[in-house]
């Protein structure tokens, strides 16, 4: 199913720009929803629909586990189909970037040329996921992680919103593990 949405509403790229101040070591963003952003630090958009994105990769995680006959992605049309479902709260999905400029203004760009950095990013994902056998829950997980990059025009550019692929990656294989214990543990509820 598709997730559920419970993250803030604020994003704000208004900073960016401070770095082109003399004096100004930086400028910078932070959005709650970084999929309805356009000014990041070193690349233009990211273009993703978290609801379902997240989800359709769960369910393509789920599929190649082998765990079950077969994991889909669906609307709820074929939830009375369904023995069990699958869904989530998306608590955190955060982006932070930072747009340097030494304190010099534009001329701040010559230390790029000689790979000083020119920007930071910061990703954070925290959701929570949980299984469903008709109306009782049977299993419940928690994805959370963060990290980030120096950028330069040498390395790492363009590396922005890296980092929520990789939590969440990593996320749904240790939650298949968890998921793959519990069956193990309590077979009887996940029939």
């Amino acid at each position: 199913m598709p997730f559920d949405d419970d993250r803030d509403s604020e994003n704000d790229s208004s900073l960016i720009g401070l770095g082109f101040i003399p004096l100004v070591p930086f400028g910078w963003c932070h959005f709650a929803r970084p999929e309805g952003s356009q000014s990041f630090a070193t690349i233009g958009s990211f273009d993703c629909d978290i609801n379902e994105d997240l989800s359709k990769a769960l369910a393509v995680s789920l599929r190649r586990s082998n765990l079950f006959k077969d994991a889909y992605f669906s609307f709820g049309g074929e939830q009375e189909k369904a023995n069990l479902i699958i869904t989530a709260h998306i608590n955190k999905f955060y982006y932070r970037g930072k747009f340097i400029t030494y304190g010099l203004s534009s001329f701040g760009c010559i230390f790029w040329l000689f790979g000083a950095p020119n920007a930071t990013s910061f990703n954070e994902v925290n959701l929570n996921l949980y299984m469903k056998n008709k109306d009782t829950i049977v299993w419940e997980y928690t994805i959370s992680g963060d990290g980030g990059y120096w950028q330069s025009l040498y390395y790492n550019y363009g590396y922005d919103v890296k980092d929520f692929s990789k939590i969440l990656q990593n996320g749904y294989n240790e939650a298949i593990y968890d998921l793959q214990k519990k069956m193990r543990d309590n077979p009887e509820a996940f029939k």
